[in-house]
């Protein structure tokens, strides 16, 4: 599910935990930690992109994009950027599928822009290469992990909660926390 509606799960007690995107949380819910990732695009090794140390938004404007949709908090935060930046992006798809995005770009399909999160072995077996995106229009992603209050959850959610939590703050850039 996506953000919002996993934020609203917790806060109507069908779950203990969720781990959300750039959301503001109801009040009722505890955000016991949170991490900000920068955005990037991924790129095959040895790709030009992949040459770059970092990238702009104009870097990409004759590119094939594929972007998250409307479903996913970053697809809205990145069009609007686009749009406020007068970038024509006439070559990009869509969709809802992170997996899918993630096969694009092993297969050179178009330049994806995504944070690190859920291609860490893509990245760590060099099959993929993250460039980030710098550029003011786009802020870094807010990465949270929420809960219902203390007295609300089993001990075994707050365990598991600590190991989540521990595992978001190392995701954290240096900086950026």
């Amino acid at each position: 599910m996506g953000s919002q509606q996993a934020a609203t799960a917790v806060a109507e007690g069908d779950c203990d935990l969720a781990v959300v995107f750039d959301i503001r949380p109801p009040r009722a819910m505890r955000r016991i930690t949170q991490a900000l990732l920068p955005l990037g695009v991924l790129a095959l090794p040895g790709s030009e992109m992949a040459t770059k140390s970092e990238l702009k938004l104009f870097d990409l404007a004759n590119q094939r994009v594929i972007l998250s949709d409307a479903s996913l908090t970053l697809g809205a935060s990145v069009e609007e950027a686009f749009n406020r930046s007068l970038i024509d992006l006439s070559r990009r798809a869509r969709t809802n599928s992170i997996g899918l995005m993630v096969d694009l770009a092993k297969r050179d399909l178009g330049a994806v822009l995504q944070t690190r999160v859920g291609v860490e072995q893509e990245l760590a077996d060099g099959t993929l290469h993250f460039v980030p995106l710098k550029d003011s229009r786009l802020p870094p992603r807010k990465l949270m992990l929420l809960s219902r209050s203390e007295k609300e959850i089993s001990d075994a959610a707050s365990a598991f909660g600590k190991l989540l939590a521990e595992a978001i703050d190392r995701l954290a850039a240096p900086g950026m926390a």
